[in-house]
């Protein structure tokens, strides 16, 4: 049976569930959750560029982006690079207030792939 020879509403329910089909696979982002430490999970999206939804450098070794903040007068960037080889996420801030720049002792965690965190609702 061709698929001009079926009757309208077949045909346009079967035209609707190929696109729906083909549009939601190609929708579906590569997303990977990485537990880094006791607690800190990111999303990192492959597919996209991200992590946790910021811009991120993603090679094949390495995953880098920066966390932006502000307050009270200070600015802060956390920076964050992971070692995809070894699995060691190097963790520093740099704090910038009233013309002085310094920065945080960069501290190693280890990461490994998980499941998305835990929702409360």
């Amino acid at each position: 049976m061709s698929f001009f020879k079926l009757n309208g509403t077949v045909r346009v329910m079967l035209a609707a569930s190929a696109v729906l089909a083909a549009s939601s696979h190609s929708a579906r982002a590569e997303t990977v959750f990485l537990k880094c430490g006791e607690l800190t999970v990111y999303a990192v999206d492959l597919s996209n560029g991200t992590v946790d939804n910021l811009p991120a450098a993603i090679n094949v070794t390495t995953i880098s982006w920066v966390r932006n903040s502000s307050g009270s007068g200070i600015t802060a960037q956390v920076y964050h690079y992971i070692n995809r080889t070894t699995g060691v996420l190097t963790r520093w801030i740099t704090y910038h207030w009233r013309g002085h720049t310094e920065s945080s002792a960069r501290r190693d965690l280890s990461c490994a792939v998980g499941g998305p965190p835990p929702r409360k609702f």
